[in-house]
């Protein structure tokens, strides 16, 4: 789901419609809207937290510099078998 759906799902819970109007409205699921209704009450924002894992270490420079090097050694390996 897009942030402006979430955003359209609060202004309808703003309306004070409830989570079957809002249903009725927009053919999600009332689970849906209720966390994303949750989830504007407790942070105050619809976007999604950022994930977990590594941060990335390499610029997009710096990885096209890389790739450009591996494909001129593997030619250059190629070539000499």
């Amino acid at each position: 789901m897009h942030n402006p759906e979430k955003e359209r799902l609060i202004s309808l819970h703003n309306e004070v419609l409830g989570y079957k109007k809002i249903k009725e409205k927009t053919g999600f699921y009332v689970y849906t809207i209720r966390n994303v209704i949750r989830k504007w009450n407790d942070t105050g924002t619809v976007e999604n937290k950022s994930r977990s894992g590594r941060a990335k270490v390499t610029t997009v420079y710096t990885d096209r510099v890389i790739f450009r090097q591996v494909r001129i050694v593997g030619a250059y390996i190629r070539a000499k078998n």
